[in-house]
């Protein structure tokens, strides 16, 4: 885990942040599983879907010198909202994480008002190759409960929104 040398700043995504987001999701999959589920043509489209909502459903980390190093989501899953971290390898600490992560639960509760909701539930997956982002929920008041589906490419651990 490495300390970020320079300010990084927490934003809404922007399509022009395609292709930048793919690069950053592959690097922690193949570093994770050794192969990569994204794609540009798949991010576009699901970004394409998400409209409007893209800001509030994505948000990136990007330094000063405007080298995006880490993204957060908040998906849909049936009834609940799961939040997704990745980052380049050099730049994962518990600090970015817990910022990114909290940005992007922010989201998902303008989101949850625009559609209102009057409660959320959050999911979010940590693998125990990456103790900073289990760290990072644990700071957000997420509890650890059992694994969710074994047949996830990770030695996963789902929290819930406690």
């Amino acid at each position: 885990m490495a300390s970020q040398a320079q300010p990084v700043e927490i934003r809404p995504s922007v399509f022009a942040d395609l292709p930048d987001v793919p690069r950053v999701r592959q690097a922690q999959e193949l570093a994770d599983s050794g192969s990569s589920i994204t794609t540009v043509d798949g991010l576009t489209a699901e970004w394409a879907a998400l409209g409007s909502r893209l800001p509030l459903q994505v948000r990136v980390a990007v330094t000063a010198d405007g080298e995006l190093i880490a993204c957060a989501d908040v998906v849909r899953v049936d009834q609940v909202l799961m939040l997704r971290y990745w980052a380049l390898s050099e730049h994962r600490d518990i600090r970015l994480a817990s910022t990114l992560l909290a940005a992007a639960e922010q989201g998902a509760h303008e989101m949850g008002r625009e559609e209102g909701a009057r409660t959320q539930r959050f999911f979010a997956q940590a693998a125990g190759s990456h103790p900073e982002v289990q760290q990072a929920l644990l700071q957000l008041d997420f509890l650890a409960v059992s694994t969710y589906e074994a047949s996830v490419p990770y030695d996963s651990m789902w929290t819930q929104r406690a």
